[in-house]
């Protein structure tokens, strides 16, 4: 009876073929988790543009319903960059001007010379143009 010593293992062929195999299925997992933080880090930036995008409206409007008369004459309407002044009375009835404009891609809001920045840091606005409803003027 002859007993024949078998070595076992892999032999280069096969051990090509794994590394290749393991190559490519690290290409697309890669890959796969790379457009998946990229798909993410845009989707955040989007919601964060259009939460600031709100907030900022929100508060441009309810200065403006609040205010008893817009300064026609320091406004800048139909340019970008463009700025409105409202003057009106608080709570309290105390008398107040409030500016709202575009500085260096970032829109202000000036109450009594006290400057507020509405927008975020992460935020840049680029065009900001006030029209003004001449049928609500007559």
């Amino acid at each position: 009876m002859i007993i024949r010593d078998r070595q076992s293992g892999y032999s280069l062929l096969e051990l090509v073929i794994y590394l290749g195999l393991f190559a490519l299925i690290s290409v697309v997992m890669i890959h796969s988790l790379l457009t998946v933080m990229r798909t993410y880090a845009q989707a955040a930036a989007f919601r964060s543009l259009q939460t600031n995008g709100e907030l900022v409206m929100e508060r441009v409007t309810r200065e403006i319903r609040q205010a008893s008369t817009i300064t026609v004459g320091s406004s800048t309407f139909g340019v970008s960059p463009g700025s409105v002044t409202l003057v009106g009375t608080d709570e309290n009835n105390v008398s107040h001007t409030v500016v709202i404009r575009l500085v260096n891609g970032v829109i202000e809001l000036v109450d009594n010379g006290v400057t507020t920045t509405l927008t975020e840091n992460d935020v840049t606005v680029e065009s900001f143009i006030v029209r003004r409803n001449y049928r609500d003027w007559e």
